[in-house]
């Protein structure tokens, strides 16, 4: 019979482990996010194209890093289906 202790030394890393961790950076992230845009409040004028925008600096930096997040997702999804779709014609080609 194996006592509990050396069960858990077993298990090192579980999905749910991963998470856990995964949501204790993204709160710090958060928080260190939130205090970086409540020191920046002071108000930016902006030109997009044809539009005029006042923003906190720290909030029209996290606009643009989402922006560009999602920028390199959509790029790496783009790479992803391409790489997919080349694998299953590789697949069909080989029966």
């Amino acid at each position: 019979r194996r006592s509990g202790k050396s069960i858990a030394g077993e298990v090192r890393h579980t999905r749910t482990s991963a998470a856990w961790a995964g949501m204790i950076i993204g709160s710090i992230l958060a928080i260190l996010l939130l205090v970086f845009i409540v020191q920046n409040l002071s108000s930016q004028k902006i030109w997009l194209l044809f539009w005029e925008v006042n923003l906190p600096v720290g909030v029209s930096l996290l606009i643009a890093a989402i922006a560009g997040a999602l920028v390199t997702a959509l790029i790496g999804g783009l790479r992803m289906f391409q790489l997919n779709r080349a694998l299953t014609k590789a697949s069909k080609a080989n029966r």
